[in-house]
């Protein structure tokens, strides 16, 4: 497992648009004692990630307002 921060358990942002698809990562994320926060867009990911504090990104790479590859370019371009 990776290892958490100071907080313990690791933080794992995810950017998906399909519901389904983020029930099924956020019960197999918090089955394995992984923090999640689910955004549905590019956008969201960029704002919520900005926040700073995750261990990890799984993004989607068709999404509405922006899809997944700009936005993880946007990221690194700005880490």
């Amino acid at each position: 497992m990776i290892g958490g921060g100071e907080q313990g358990a690791p933080r794992v942002l995810v950017a998906e648009d399909n519901p389904t698809v983020q029930s099924l990562l956020r019960l197999h994320l918090d089955n394995r004692g992984f923090q999640s926060v689910f955004v549905d867009n590019g956008l969201q990911a960029l704002q919520s990630f900005s926040g700073g504090g995750y261990d990890a990104i799984l993004m989607d790479c068709n999404m509405p307002e922006m899809d997944g590859l700009e936005a993880t370019r946007l990221i690194r371009k700005n880490d």
